[in-house]
Formats: C-alpha cells, structure tokens, sequence
C-alpha cells in the first residue's frame, strides 16, 4: 500500500470517527446541563445549604439551549446527508479507467509517454497515469477527449495558456470552472473548498450552504453554553465553595469549539463575500490562470499578443487565441489551434459554425468570480432571506446554466477584455459610466496602473499642445 494511499484510508476513517465524537461530546454536554445544573443545582439544591430554587432561571436555560441546538444540528446533519448523497464529484469516465485497468490507453493519449509520478499518487503503481498530449490535440493528430462541447458553447471558461481546458489525468476527464482533484477522495470535485474530517468530508458546492450555517449556529450555540457555564461556576463557587469536575469539562469544551467554530465561520463568511473557496486563495498570487473569452465577430483585427515574460503583469493580458470545435487532421487546419502565427491571423471563421476565443491571463490577485458581496451570498444561500436560516434548498449557483460561464463572471472578466483590446467601441460610447467606474478599480492592478499611467501621459500630451 502506497503513503497516499494509507492517507486517504486514515482520513476517511477520521471524517466518519469525528462526527461520532461530535455527537458523543454533544449528549455529554446537554447531560451534564440538563441534569447536574438545571436539575440539581437551579431546581433541586442541596438541602443543607441556603440556596434558593430558580425556576425561572433553569427553563429559561433549557428553552434557549433546546432551540439552540436543533439550529446547528440539522445544517450539521444535513451537510453529512449530502456528503454522502451528493459530494459533487464530478463524472468519472469509467470507460477509460477499464482501458487502464486492461494496459490500454484512450485515443487521446495514445501518441504520449506515460508521465513519472511520485510513489503513492495513482491507486495501481504498475499502471502509469499518461498525460494527455496536448500538442497532438491542438494538432489534430489525435482525436481530443470527449466533452469538449460543455466549454465552447458558453461564452468564456477557465483553460490553459493554450486555450484549452483544464484536463485531469486522473480523472481522465476535463474539469469544469473552480473543479479541483481532491487527493483525499481521489475524485475531481466542483467549486471544491476543503476536506474537512470534522464536517464528515469534502466541502463543495453543493453543501457549502449548509456547512456555513452549522458553523455560525454553532458559534451561537457554544457561546451561550460558554456564557451560562462560566457564569454557573462562579455561582456555585460562592454559595457552595466548591466546582464540579463535569461543569469544568464543559466549560472548557464550549470554550474549544467557541474559538474554533467563529474562526472557521469568521474565514468562511468572508471567503462567501468574496466568492472564493479556500483552494483558490491558497493557489492565487503564485498559479498563473487564464480565461478562454469568446471574440466579438464583428472584430476585424485581434491585439498583438503579450510576450510570455509579461503575461503574469504586462500591459496586456492577451496571450492567444484559438478556434472551437477542434478539428482533426484534415490536410489544411492541422496546425490551426497549434501554431500561434496561424491563430492570430485575421478573421475567425476558418469553418462554418466556429467560435473563435480569445486567451486572456489572470494577474495573481484577480478574482474573475467576484459579482458584489450581496450577489456572492445570494448565489451561495439563496435568493430569499429564509434559504439564509434553513439547510433545505441548495446554492442557486449548481444550475450551471450560464450562457456566460459555468458560474457568473464578474467585473474583472470586463476589465480583462477592455484591457486586451477585446471590448467593441460602441459599448464605451454607450456605457460611459460603467467606462469611469472600471478605470477606477484598475488600480488593483498593476496591468492596469501601467495602462492608467500611459493614457494620463497621453492626455498631458495633448493637453500641452492646445495651448
């Protein structure tokens, strides 16, 4: 058995423990509550000392925690469910495993050696994992992977500096927008956020919704516990003079998964504001990533393309362009897609029916999914205000029904485009306001503070020679 391999058994062993935990330390702490506090101590003191009955006092703990409790619980609950049901995997081309399997390789792979991978990173070490050759698919030498109509049918995707988009060898499947191999389950996974053994799993799109509200509920719910205990132990060390073992165990409990809990929910809030998972903010700012946006056939002319050295902050983020479907070897467009010269050649239409797309390169800090802090939560919780509170319905965002993009894109999408030379005139004549307001959050960037920093010369220029 490989390293990763014993990884994924003791990781998945965990995720299926810890929820156990949870729910033993859960009955631990509504027993010691229940019973040892509100039984024995608010209603039922010791006979031999002067303390009051509080009635009042104990229902008004017990009602509180008992509607609490529920409250984290079922979003809990239901994020285990749909872990279980629905884990957002993507599909797993099963056909092309059994090839494997059989020391086969696809069609689409037949013309590449296979790839050296490290011990433990593919479930048969005596099989390989090939790399798709991608210049033999750009070439038209060998028959691309199948589900390439799911990218250039929508009018922009996430790819590769070629243009294509991002395959998973180990999947053997291309993965959609913000779709990240998760090594612990071994399977591709949308809008994957983490692998969490405390949530029972992976964290993805489709319980995302319900993993946020289990944690800000169960902030709540630890900080009222938190609160009463402490204040119940100062209480009893007055009257009585002592402290019960059960009661400090709570009270340090509480306080754990208090200061846990906010900082997860704290961190998650603010990643749901800003629409990004936690993979994407740990890879930005050192993974280079591009956008495939479909060109404005009235376009006569493409943009020079930026040197490879600047694509990262350059003046430009235009790379590249190349044209869908992809053709096999046909005698004359073999090289189409492969050689750049050719695809930066004037016009678009090298056959009926295509779609010519322009590559554009992200700068670190841009964030392409980002619509508003208000719409980012909408597509995440929904649009009326009680899919907020109740783990029912899922993220309006798994439609993926967007001519646009597998998920909206955001303002940075129109910035790149302006920025590339890909934005026809008539939309700046007739949005002048939306004109003023992009060049303004140019300044996030350094692409655009060079681009700002030559049309204020300019205009310094030609304001010098009126005079």
């Amino acid at each position: 058995m490989s390293s990763l391999e014993a990884q994924r058994k003791v990781n998945a062993g965990a995720s299926r423990l810890i929820p156990l935990l949870l729910f033993g330390i859960l009955g631990y702490c509504t027993w010691v509550l229940v019973d040892r506090v509100c039984i024995h101590y608010l209603l039922n003191p010791p006979s031999d000392l002067d303390i009051p009955r509080r009635t009042g006092a104990a229902i008004a703990i017990l009602i509180l925690y008992f509607v609490l409790l529920p409250l984290w619980a079922l979003p809990y609950i239901r994020t285990l469910q749909v872990i279980v049901t629905n884990p957002g995997f993507t599909e797993l081309r099963r056909d092309q495993e059994a090839d494997l399997e059989k020391g086969h390789q696809p069609s689409f792979l037949r013309s590449c050696g296979n790839t050296t991978i490290a011990d433990g990173q593919t479930e048969n070490d005596a099989i390989p994992k090939p790399a798709m050759d991608r210049a033999a698919v750009l070439a038209g030498t060998v028959n691309p992977p199948p589900g390439l109509d799911e990218f250039w049918t929508r009018d922009a995707f996430m790819c590769d500096r070629n243009g294509l988009p991002i395959f998973c060898n180990m999947c053997n499947n291309w993965k959609p927008d913000r779709t990240h191999h998760c090594s612990e389950v071994n399977r591709c996974v949308r809008r994957m956020d983490h692998f969490c053994p405390w949530a029972g799993g992976i964290i993805s799109e489709t319980n995302m919704k319900f993993f946020i509200q289990f944690l800000c509920y169960a902030t709540i719910f630890t900080a009222f516990l938190l609160i009463t205990m402490a204040v119940l132990i100062a209480d009893r060390r007055q009257k009585m003079g002592s402290i019960e073992v059960h009661w400090v165990v709570v009270l340090g409990l509480s306080a754990l998964f208090f200061l846990f809990g906010a900082g997860m929910a704290g961190n998650t809030v603010m990643q749901a504001l800003q629409n990004t998972t936690t993979v994407e903010k740990v890879h930005r700012g050192y993974r280079t990533d591009y956008i495939a946006v479909l060109i404005d056939p009235t376009m006569q002319q493409l943009p020079p393309a930026a040197p490879e050295s600047t694509w990262r902050d350059g003046p430009t983020p235009y790379v590249g362009s190349i044209v869908y479907p992809l053709r096999p070897s046909n005698g004359h467009s073999e090289t189409w897609n492969f050689n750049p010269a050719l695809r930066d050649q004037q016009g678009h239409e090298l056959y009926p029916n295509s779609r010519r797309f322009a590559v554009l390169c992200l700068a670190p800090s841009q964030n392409p999914w980002d619509i508003s802090p208000l719409r980012n939560m909408k597509s995440l919780m929904g649009e009326e205000i009680l899919d907020w509170f109740f783990p029912i319905k899922y993220s309006p965002y798994m439609v993926h029904d967007y001519q646009d993009g597998y998920y909206p894109f955001g303002a940075v999408l129109e910035r790149l485009k302006a920025d590339a030379g890909l934005t026809p005139a008539r939309a700046n004549i007739d949005q002048p306001h939306r004109r003023r307001r992009r060049r303004r959050r140019r300044r996030h960037s350094s692409r655009s503070r060079t681009a700002d920093g030559q049309e204020m010369e300019s205009r310094a220029e030609s304001g010098d020679g009126s005079h």
